[in-house]
Parts: structure tokens; sequence; C-alpha cells
């Protein structure tokens, strides 16, 4: 190889990788610190799902029963997975998942945004 052939391999991975670290803070204050995908989540969750979210035990269809799990409005929709609608189990799931490979993936030392 002659040595332009080297820089210009040096160059490319040089900016691909400012490219990368780039595109992972971009995405990074984009979907973590913007309120929009949190607010459109809870939209599709109040609308599918508003007998799980009420507040009020006299408005809520599914009444509050004993167990060790306090019955918060998240934790009634993760016990109640089956009953969910499909809207539901997708946004619990996309969240579940980027939550679980966040966590198998920044305790391993790999890059995750």
């Amino acid at each position: 190889m002659a040595a332009s052939d080297l820089q210009m391999v040096a160059h490319f991975a040089l900016l691909s990788r400012i490219l990368a670290v780039f595109f992972q803070v971009i995405t990074r204050f984009l979907a973590s610190s913007s309120p929009v995908l949190y607010w459109f989540s809870a939209h599709l969750l109040q609308d599918k799902e508003p007998g799980h979210l009420a507040q009020d035990s006299a408005t809520s269809s599914y009444p509050y029963t004993f167990s060790i799990i306090p019955r918060k409005p998240l934790t009634a929709l993760l016990q109640d997975w089956r009953r969910c609608s499909l809207t539901a189990r997708c946004v619990l799931g996309y969240f579940l998942l980027y939550w679980f490979l966040g966590l198998a993936l920044h305790c391993n030392f790999l890059p995750w945004t």
C-alpha cells in the first residue's frame, strides 16, 4: 500500500467515527430528552387502556387486589399483559426492550444510545 492509500484509509476511519459519534449524540438528545416520544406513547396508552390507567378506584375497571407488587398503572399493565390491546403491548414492549438492551449492553461496556 502506498502512503496516500494509508492516509485515505485513516482519513475515512476518522471521519466515519466522527459521523457515528455525531449520530449517537443526536439520537440521544432527540430520543431521551425530548418529551414528544413519551407524550405520544402516554396518549396511545390512555386511549387504548383507560381502565388500567385510571387513578381513582371507582372509575377503574380493574379492582385493586392485594399483592406483593403495588398496583401502580404500569405494573397493572404489565400484570394484565394478555388482556392489553395490541397497541399497548407494542408500546410497553418497545420500552421494555429498550431498557433490557440498554442494561445488557451498558453493563458489558458496549455502545448504546
